[in-house]
């Protein structure tokens, strides 16, 4: 059963940045894991970054759906 959909996009530029960022910085996101994985290879940071903000939106907005705020 589908109680929610969700889709998001992001400029992976917005993201060129983001490797330079400390740690602490970067876990309000993401995990320590995804942090390695996304700093491995210098060409792949930018886009490693954006995927993984991308489908955390996505997500949030899915459960948006499934969860509406009660008023």
């Amino acid at each position: 059963m589908i109680i929610g959909i969700g889709i998001d996009s992001v400029e992976i530029d917005r993201f060129k940045d983001w490797h330079v960022y400390t740690d602490t910085q970067l876990r309000r996101v993401f995990s320590p894991d995804e942090i390695k994985y996304c700093r491995e290879v210098e060409s792949k940071r930018a886009e490693r970054f954006a995927v993984r903000f991308a489908a955390r939106e996505a997500l949030l907005k899915a459960l948006s759906q499934a969860y509406p705020e009660q008023k």
